[in-house]
């Protein structure tokens, strides 16, 4: 067996540690500082990039697996919630609290704007294709079709 290299360790590491925080900030278990949080995101990117620019190495099979269950729990989970953060500031619910029913209602709108272009550029760093422009362009329709609303 192949040793894995140190670049994909740190990758793989690094996942595990994003997944396990905005698990918990999903199940609405105290946030995260939420600056490390982002920054650790940018840097998974980072090195995702320059995975994908210095190509395969030992273990990266792995760390890809990894980041697909990253992408798939920011894209399909955190992204809807971060969504109702801000539709709950835009439109107060019938009561007049304008409280979110989200797991992550303690989270402001401020703090959901900010992870969700965190989250915009992660994607940008980590998976630079025409696939990710053009959901990117979708996010930023239905943001722009929520406000509007």
């Amino acid at each position: 067996m192949v040793p894995t290299s140190s670049h994909t360790k740190r990758l793989i590491a690094l996942q595990d540690s994003l997944i396990s925080r905005f698990a918990s900030l999903l199940n609405g278990k105290a946030p995260p500082h939420l600056p490390n949080l982002l920054e650790d995101l940018e840097q998974h990117g980072k090195l995702c990039h320059r995975s994908s620019a210095v190509g395969k190495s030992s273990g990266l099979g792995t760390a890809l697996t990894g980041t697909a269950a990253l992408r798939n729990l920011l894209i399909d989970r955190v992204l809807p919630e971060l969504f109702d953060i801000l539709d709950a500031v835009a439109r107060p619910d019938r009561t007049g609290t304008g409280l979110p029913s989200s797991q992550m209602g303690r989270m402001s709108a401020v703090d959901a704007g900010e992870t969700l272009s965190a989250i915009a550029r992660w994607e940008r760093l980590a998976f630079s294709t025409a696939l990710t422009a053009q959901r990117q362009q979708d996010m930023a329709r239905l943001l722009y079709s929520r406000i509007a609303a």
